[in-house]
């Protein structure tokens, strides 16, 4: 990879520009699966009646992270590439009004400027966002993550970042390498490694067609995570490779720790609304 580059370019010519014409991710919904806790949307459509399109999405977006679900799907590409681009995760967290003002924002430098302007609100939605993690096995890692935000807004931006980076770290090998290979059965990754299996899903040929409105959470998870267990000597963007073992006043950015909140909070909530039983879920992503 290039020093300080993104793996973006592999994957993101893969996804369709307006990702919500994808028939899967439209129609992939509507099985049986999911039909239950939905019954009462399906009927205000139908009396409804209003264009198609629009009403499937309208309809669909209710299954996606609430700060998410103002977003018309030709912005998703747009989403996804700041996610892999900026190495952040948009799920859950931050607000609606800041995911808005962001995917107005072209430069990867600006975004980092708007991002660190707006750090104490993002927190503050971070921490709110993890009163919802419910899942047992996760609390020492909500735990050490709020610690981790705490640290962030007293200004101490590296034990933020070593703490959450290590929060994270503990996730993959936990439960997120096993979590990937679930949500993405059709790809085997031929090492066991993090980068590895998050590099071989993301680099790898995805059929929209075959997906739903909750794989493409999940994508949305896993792609900000690409670059955050690469090789690379040098990067623009957080590392917890770097971090852990090349300790230095450049892997330790106060945007990093932001990055590495954010990813953190991310894969928490993905993990502990697919670790939740179907049946115990509001929604598909347990609302």
């Amino acid at each position: 990879m290039p020093q300080g580059g993104s793996n973006s370019q592999f994957y993101m010519e893969r996804l369709p520009t307006d990702i919500g014409s994808v028939g899967a991710f439209a129609m992939g919904e509507l099985n049986e699966k999911h039909l239950a806790p939905k019954t009462e949307l399906i009927r205000d459509a139908a009396r409804a009646q209003p264009k198609p399109y629009e009403d499937m999405w309208r309809f669909l977006s209710m299954c996606l992270p609430e700060n998410l679900r103002h977003i018309h799907p030709s912005r998703w590409k747009k989403l996804i590439q700041i996610s892999a681009d900026d190495a952040v995760s948009l799920t859950w967290a931050p607000s609606p009004e800041v995911i808005t003002a962001l995917l107005e924002i072209s430069s990867s430098d600006d975004r980092v400027e708007f991002l660190e302007a707006h750090r104490d609100e993002i927190q503050a939605d971070v921490i709110t966002s993890l009163d919802k993690v419910a899942h047992p096995h996760l609390k020492d890692a909500v735990r050490l993550l709020r610690a981790a935000v705490r640290a962030s807004g007293s200004g101490h931006f590296e034990a933020a970042q070593a703490l959450a980076a290590n929060v994270l770290e503990t996730l993959m090998t936990s439960h997120g390498n096993s979590w990937v290979r679930q949500a993405f059965p059709e790809f085997r990754p031929s090492g066991s490694g993090h980068y590895r299996t998050l590099i071989e899903v993301l680099t790898s040929d995805m059929e929209w067609r075959h997906r739903s409105v909750d794989d493409l959470v999940r994508f949305l998870v896993v792609v900000g995570l690409g670059d955050v267990f690469g090789p690379d000597d040098v990067q623009l963007t957080f590392n917890r490779h770097l971090a852990a073992h090349r300790a230095s006043e450049y892997s330790y950015q106060p945007h990093f720790a932001l990055s590495a909140l954010l990813l953190t909070h991310g894969l928490l909530r993905a993990l502990d609304a697919d670790m939740t039983p179907p049946e115990q879920r509001a929604l598909p992503w347990g609302w």
